[in-house]
Parts: C-alpha cells; structure tokens; sequence
C-alpha cells in the first residue's frame, strides 16, 4: 500500500543541521512527496535545490505551533495521509519511516485506531533515549522504554520524528499554534489521547535528535550534567507548562500542580544561579514571567 507523505522541518537558523535532516529524508527508503521547510531565521541562507521541497522564510518568526498549523492545514488540503514532522537537529535512520509505515499497517490490521506513530529518539550526545511524557495526578511523568523491541503505546511521543495520521488530525483539530514552542506536542498527543485515538513508539524505528544543550560542570566537587536553555526557551517551558499542568489536573490536585510548577521555578533559579554562565537574570526573568503568564493564560508570541 502506497501513502502520501508530507515532511516538515522547522528551521531556525542552523542551516547546517537542517540540510543533514533534508538529506536524511531525501534517502528513506520509502518516498517522501514533499518536505516542507519553515524557516523561522532572521537571514534566509537557505539553498538546497529539491524538486519536492517547499521553502517558506518567515523572518517574523511564527514559531513551531503556527508551523505546525500551517503545514496541517497544506497536508489536508492536498489530501496527504501523513504529515511526519522534524526539528532541524534531527537524523531519522535510512528505514526510519518504512519501520514506522509497516507498524502503522500492522496495527490498523489488529483493530488499533492510530493517531500518531513515532520512532525510539536518541541523544547521541548523552547516550541518553528521550521518553515520551504522559500525565499523572498533577505533574508530568516520562513513559519508560523497555529494551525490548516491542511497540509501545504512549499519551505523548515529541514533535520530531512523530508521523501523523492525517484523518486521525482532521477530527483532532490543529496544534496549539499560540504556545510557539515547548508543549506543543504534549498537548496535541493529549489531544489524539481524548479522542480514542491511539499513539506509539515504535524502537526498531530510530530518530537521532539533540535535545537541548546538555552542559557539564562541578558543583561541591559533584560532577553534574543538566540541559542548558535560551532565556526564550525558559519562558515558553514555564509558561505552557504551568497552563497545562493545572489543566490537566483534577480536583485538589490543581493546587499540588501549581505548587509542583513553583517548587519547579524556584529549582530553575536556583541551577541558573549556581550552574549557568551568561544571561543569568534574563534567563531568571523569562522563567518568572513565564510562570505568571502561564498562570493568567497569556498566549502567543509574548518574549522577544
């Protein structure tokens, strides 16, 4: 059986990485009809020459959500079955998709309404597996990989690398477009979650991916490894992050998710204080700003 597939890559400045991911989709072994590039880049340096791709420069910066909607709202309209969505930084294997497109067959076969596909994510840099998330009382908990290659049901597989069933999204809905980044696949997995759509990872199919930028350093003679953030990233975490965990929550366990996201704050104030090198206050305030705009329900393109 023959798909329609639609790739998307957002793009924010490092072309480099971004042409490794093009490449990397250009050589699946299973055709891909178009690859959509989003280039959010003050600069456009972009010069890759495909017939099958679509570049789009939005210097404004229209960020990972409005991206999404954008190339949801082109898949559905020319009739694509799936929309398999990338982060520049990401490497899918030769067979990543034709792994991901043989275990969406299987399971349809087996009775299984499937919403989203994804593959086993690896960071090469901390030899570390990036689990997918679910949520759990009144915080935000990893789903655990096995060793085993046997599929795994999941709430919320990340943005990169996940395939998207396209009749499964037009009941669905489109991505939060205001959240600009951070979140956004968790809510949306949420999302195919409460419609009775099914998600999965799938380990045979491998996607290599950097995830934040891990940084080494001693504290008290312990050596400690913690994923560093741009001031901008700090805000968007902590702001879509207060809003869906409260969300999320029920009863009295709103109040424990709001205090989880604080005691969460005043951890970030404090690895910033002691941890990080440059941008120590911008970074404190987009984490405080953050908060309360997350609190009160402001949305959209806010830190700049």
């Amino acid at each position: 059986m023959k798909f329609k597939i639609i790739a998307y890559i957002t793009l924010y400045q490092d072309y480099e990485a971004a042409y490794n991911c093009i490449n990397a989709l250009l050589e699946q072994s299973v055709k891909i009809n178009k690859i959509f590039v989003l280039d959010n880049s003050p600069d456009s340096l972009f010069n890759h020459e495909s017939d099958i791709i679509q570049y789009k420069w939005c210097p404004n910066n229209i960020g990972v959500g409005y991206g999404l909607m954008m190339v949801l709202n082109s898949a559905i309209n020319d009739e694509y079955d799936f929309l398999w969505t990338f982060d520049q930084d990401s490497i899918p294997q030769s067979k990543c998709l034709e792994i991901l497109i043989e275990s969406y067959v299987d399971l349809v076969d087996n009775g299984s309404n499937v919403g989203i596909i994804a593959p086993k994510v690896y960071d090469q840099r901390t030899r570390s597996v990036i689990e997918p998330v679910r949520y759990f009382q009144d915080r935000f908990i990893t789903s655990q990989l096995s060793d085993a290659d046997d599929i795994m049901e999941c709430v919320a597989p990340i943005t990169s690398g996940s395939l998207i069933f396209i009749p499964a999204a037009k009941q669905v809905g489109f991505p939060r477009g205001d959240f600009f980044i951070d979140g956004i696949d968790i809510e949306y997995g949420h999302r195919f979650h409460q419609k009775s759509f099914h998600n999965y990872i799938v380990p045979k199919a491998i996607l290599i991916h950097n995830f934040g930028e891990p940084k080494t350093t001693r504290f008290l003679s312990q050596k400690i490894i913690f994923r560093s953030y741009s001031p901008l990233r700090h805000y968007y975490i902590c702001r879509n992050y207060i809003y869906l965990s409260i969300l999320y929550a029920r009863g009295m366990f709103k109040v424990l998710a709001f205090l989880r996201r604080i005691v969460y704050l005043i951890k970030m104030v404090i690895i910033i204080l002691f941890l990080e090198t440059d941008m120590k206050l911008l970074k404190i305030w987009g984490c405080i700003l953050g908060t309360f705009h997350g609190l009160f329900h402001n949305f959209g393109k806010l830190w700049n």
